[in-house]
């Protein structure tokens, strides 16, 4: 027998040995522990914790938060040999749990948590069918705490949450709802998770619940909202606690990036304050010099190169080599830009979106019109001045290759449309429908999901859902599963707002 399977099965017997008839206390030590936790200052939430196991023993929370800092750490890291070391901490800390008092809210609602923080870690690592089992599981807790204390708000931001993202979920998965058994749409979960922002408000042991649902109602603005004010509002919201927080920080570039507000991010945060006292989260300086490079800036490659090197994960490096690839062409660096662009082809994996249309990229050979990759990066970061005059300055019947006769189209659409000429965008997004439907660039589906957004503005719902539905016909273009969640999430947006027109007329 091993030494690791001795010490496992040692510590299992004392811990359990230990805690039957414990309880679940939360209170100021594990309130200030879990906001230590979520804030990725780990060192600091363990201090806390061991305070708190001296002065109640008998409380179980401690094992909770410590499971969020393993599942934090296998996440946002993505290492297989931290994943490997921590998973077996998974059925210690359920068998500890399982001797806490059945009649606490907090009882089924761990239970819940610890199998949803190992689902998350175990979709990393494309573990698809455990996870799905341990979904599953959480939904049934979470479902049956409701029932017993429908008054205990944590359950509702769990559950809020679940529904949202299976309400989310591309047609071609919905086989697996019926596997996993999650029922919900993306509105319920959305109104649920605005509930529990209301509690979070009145109740002060909530407080530190604050950073989970501002960064999932976050994820909402950024992806499936079509509300640019209220994003704009909630980056307001953000502005000072996304200065001592990674996880809202993540929030506000990204929604600063989607609503074309990059500019604030370059004063509102300072990646360097993130310190040794936090775990490092490398992804953030991804989407820094994103934004960066969005600006034009000559050192934008600084950070991604940072990501590149630190990041031991497999996920996005296509996508940052693409982006170093495009840094290059736009600075006339073309020996670097030959680099990159073979880059893409090397290591990293093409689970997300990003990375398969990086490497779809790759194996078309095709460099992009410099003037043409110019607008898109200043539309991303919301320059749109500049965008649009890099299009003018573009003679259309100087490009040759359809895609990118398309692609002119296409954006020229998307800048009248941040920029309110919406007949101008009309009638762009039509022509890239008309002139790109058999192209496999993602084009034609994004033009008619932007077309469903701008119609559903002006209140021509039964467009608008045509249009969305029409979105998701397109089958072949790397941005196929992120683009089919929209137009769903959008879908289900337009429908709750027929129906409360409808009753309002009845």
């Amino acid at each position: 027998m091993s030494k690791l399977l001795c010490s496992t099965i040692v510590l299992v017997f004392c811990l359990q040995a230990s805690v039957i008839g414990q309880q679940f206390y939360f209170n100021e030590n594990c309130q200030k522990a879990y906001q230590s936790c979520v804030s990725f200052r780990f060192d600091e939430c363990n201090k806390i914790l061991e305070q708190e196991k001296i002065q109640h023993k008998d409380n179980l929370i401690p094992v909770l938060i410590a499971d969020i800092e393993d599942a934090s750490k296998i996440f946002i890291s993505e290492e297989k040999s931290m994943y490997d070391k921590l998973k077996v901490n998974k059925k210690i800390r359920e068998s500890i749990l399982e001797k806490g008092n059945k009649k606490s809210p907090w009882y089924l609602y761990s239970l819940a948590e610890l199998n949803l923080h190992w689902a998350a870690t175990r979709l990393k690592f494309e573990e698809y069918i455990t996870a799905a089992i341990e979904v599953n599981r959480a939904y049934g807790m979470l479902k049956e705490n409701e029932k017993l204390f429908p008054k205990f708000a944590p359950t509702h931001k769990s559950l809020g949450l679940m529904r949202a993202m299976v309400g989310t979920l591309p047609d071609q998965y919905q086989w697996l709802l019926k596997f996993i058994g999650v029922s919900g749409n993306f509105n319920e979960g959305v109104n649920e998770m605005k509930r529990f922002v209301t509690a979070t408000e009145n109740d002060s042991s909530l407080h530190c619940f604050s950073t989970e649902i501002l960064l999932f109602s976050g994820i909402v603005e950024a992806n499936f909202s079509n509300n640019p004010d209220n994003a704009v509002l909630f980056l307001d919201k953000l502005d000072k606690m996304a200065k001592l927080n990674p996880l809202l920080a993540y929030s506000y570039i990204s929604i600063a990036q989607k609503t074309g507000q990059s500019n604030r991010i370059f004063s509102k945060i300072n990646l360097n304050e993130f310190d040794k006292s936090y775990f490092q989260f490398y992804y953030l300086n991804l989407l820094y010099g994103e934004a960066k490079l969005c600006r034009g800036d000559l050192d934008a490659d600084v950070q991604i190169k940072k990501f590149l090197t630190n990041f031991k994960g497999t996920n996005y490096i296509k996508n940052a080599n693409q982006r170093l690839w495009w840094h290059s062409i736009i600075h006339d660096n073309n020996s670097d830009a030959k680099l990159f662009f073979e880059a893409i082809n090397g290591y990293g994996s093409i689970v997300v979106d990003e990375d398969k249309f990086a490497l779809d990229t790759y194996h078309k050979n095709q460099w992009p019109n410099k003037q043409l990759l110019k607008s898109r990066l200043l539309f991303d970061g919301g320059y749109y001045t500049r965008a649009l005059q890099c299009i003018v300055d573009l003679d259309l019947n100087s490009l040759v290759r359809q895609d990118e006769r398309v692609e002119f189209m296409y954006r020229l659409g998307r800048i009248h449309q941040r920029m309110d000429n919406n007949l101008q965008a009309i009638k762009s997004f039509e022509n890239a429908i008309k002139f790109g439907a058999k192209l496999p660039e993602y084009y034609a589906a994004s033009a008619c999901y932007e077309l469903g957004k701008i119609y559903e503005t002006q209140k021509m719902y039964n467009l608008s859902l045509t249009y969305f539905e029409k979105s998701k016909t397109y089958k072949n273009h790397s941005y196929r599963t992120s683009l089919n969640q929209k137009a769903k999430a959008a879908i289900n947006r337009v429908e709750a707002k027929m129906k409360s027109d409808s009753k309002l007329r009845s």
